[in-house]
């Protein structure tokens, strides 16, 4: 088995994969505290969401994702946050290229490690600082506006 096989059978690093153990086995964090996410914004810029109180929509995304593309370039609902990782395993240049104008992006691997994300696209709400939604993302925008 060549290395790149090795590794993704470990890990699951492709988009929409999941390596074992991942994302599908694990217990959604539904009903568990929300935790606040720091990074920083794809200029670098130190970014931080309170998730504490009222309604926040977190959206995992990679810009690699394939199925994260219709995401990229939908219309989020007003509220939404992208999260992507960090800088250092994730291209600030690409997703301030991907993200619409006025969007909130956080790069924050914290945050997915955090909330236990181990693909992408996925979507978190926190309702209140406790998680209500814990799964993958739709396809569009659509059912996360609704």
């Amino acid at each position: 088995m060549g290395i790149v096989r090795q590794l993704r059978s470990v890990f699951g690093r492709r988009c929409g994969e999941e390596g074992p153990g991942a994302s599908a086995v694990r217990p959604p964090r539904i009903g568990e505290p929300s935790v606040p996410i720091e990074g920083v914004d794809p200029t670098g810029r130190p970014v931080s969401i309170a998730t504490g109180e009222g309604r926040v929509v977190l959206v995992f995304l990679t810009s690699s994702c394939t199925p994260c593309q219709p995401l990229w370039t939908g219309s989020p609902p007003q509220g939404a946050v992208l999260v992507t990782p960090s800088p250092t395993t994730e291209s600030r240049r690409r997703v301030e290229h991907l993200a619409r104008p006025g969007q909130v992006v956080v790069m924050s691997s914290e945050a997915w490690h955090a909330y236990d994300v181990h693909r992408a696209p996925w979507l978190v709400v926190s309702d209140s600082g406790t998680v209500v939604s814990d799964a993958p993302a739709p396809s569009d925008w659509g059912p996360i506006g609704a």
